[in-house]
């Protein structure tokens, strides 16, 4: 598994675009404990906070809390389709996927 300082470095190793998206009800500080590292971002409208990680099979997953969002809601988007749990277990890097799929994961993209 990789992570990236930024959305720049990793769109350069993998120029990908987003399949799916939802949300995880969680804090920044619980994925964080996991090992998954968050950067400070300037996104329109304003900062926030990114931490990117590419699976094994080179799909990226963007982990993103917005300053303006609510404390228990992080943002994530994946440039893999994800219909359901299992899909998310499948393609998440296997050290982090059941102890994210406990925080409580709710998609709400409509894939591509």
């Amino acid at each position: 598994m990789n992570q990236y300082p930024s959305l720049e470095a990793a769109f350069s190793v993998n120029p990908s675009t987003v399949a799916d998206w939802g949300y995880i009800s969680c804090r920044e500080q619980d994925l964080s404990i996991l090992g998954i590292s968050f950067f400070s971002d300037i996104e329109d409208p304003g900062e926030c906070r990114r931490a990117i990680v590419e699976s094994d099979n080179g799909d990226l997953f963007i982990f993103t809390k917005y300053e303006f969002s609510p404390d228990s809601i992080v943002v994530l988007a994946s440039s893999a389709e994800i219909k359901c749990e299992r899909e998310f277990l499948d393609k998440f890097p296997n050290e982090y996927a059941v102890e994210i799929v406990k925080l409580g994961i709710v998609y709400f993209g409509t894939p591509s």
